[in-house]
């Protein structure tokens, strides 16, 4: 499996990315948007969508993902915030039932390899919990879109996306840089995309959660 050949991999710290998370691989085919549920929740994992699984969470679980939403939003700033909690937290829940637990952040590879995702996993993921809160009627300012795309020399690179309803304007929803458990960054899709031939860490958002 690809996870298996890049077990001798490891990211400089504070190095390029050069994150092999497009490199082999592209994205595959997603789990038909509205059939997303908390009963049916699509995960990826090992690289390139390499294992798949359709997880149901329960009733409590599903609560306290909906409860970051529980104060409604008054504006699209706030209602990103409440992605980004909820987002993570559903990550948690998640690794409850998949080896997703024991990602790392980028492509840097555990001992053993399970449960470890590129970006193509993480925009797959993050896209299928994006659509599930649009589904349940979460997002008032946003809806999903198409996933976001950029490359550089050496690698490609996908995350989830969402579109401001008023605006038109497009954030990327990013969890790949950080380890399981922590909120992704959202960023202004054009911030996003606009990086230099080779990119560093320094590329992201870095704005508190």
């Amino acid at each position: 499996m690809i996870y298996e050949l890049l077990k001798s991999y490891k990211p400089a710290a504070g190095g390029l990315l050069i994150a092999m998370c497009g490199w082999l691989t592209s994205p595959g085919t997603a789990l038909a948007s509205g059939a997303i549920t908390p009963q049916a929740i699509p995960v990826c994992y090992h690289f390139g969508c390499n294992t798949r699984e359709v997880i149901g969470i329960n009733a409590e679980e599903w609560n306290q993902v909906a409860n970051w939403f529980r104060k409604p939003a008054e504006n699209a700033e706030q209602e990103r915030v409440q992605i980004k909690k909820a987002t993570g937290w559903l990550e948690v829940i998640v690794g409850k039932y998949t080896p997703i637990h024991l990602d790392l952040g980028q492509d840097e590879l555990t001992e053993s390899g399970r449960g470890q995702m590129d970006c193509i996993d993480e925009e797959k993921n993050v896209t299928a919990f994006l659509q599930l809160f649009q589904n349940q009627g979460l997002l008032k300012f946003h809806r999903v879109v198409e996933p976001a795309y950029r490359r550089t020399a050496w690698d490609q690179h996908w995350a989830g996306q969402i579109e401001e309803i008023h605006s038109g304007e497009r954030w990327v929803v990013d969890s790949w840089f950080q380890a399981y458990g922590n909120n992704p960054y959202i960023q202004k899709a054009e911030q996003w995309s606009d990086i230099p031939f080779f990119f560093s860490s320094s590329y992201i958002d870095n704005s508190p959660d």
